[in-house]
């Protein structure tokens, strides 16, 4: 891994090859980074809605 974050990998061009043949449908692989997607921004947008809770609102009241 080459960034502190963790998000790049270095591949040989071996590699990227015989990753690449191991795809069967690339449909499918769309569809999971698709999901994957929509699931980090629920995420994220459920961390604004909560940052956001009204001070005077008590625990229960916020549910």
């Amino acid at each position: 891994m080459l960034s502190t974050k963790g998000y790049m990998s270095v591949l040989k061009e071996e590699d990227f090859n015989e990753i690449l043949t191991q795809i069967k449908n690339i449909k499918n692989l769309f569809m999971v980074l698709l999901s994957v997607w929509k699931a980090k921004k629920m995420f994220i947008e459920c961390i604004k809605v909560i940052d956001e809770k009204l001070p005077d609102l008590t625990e229960e009241e916020f549910i």
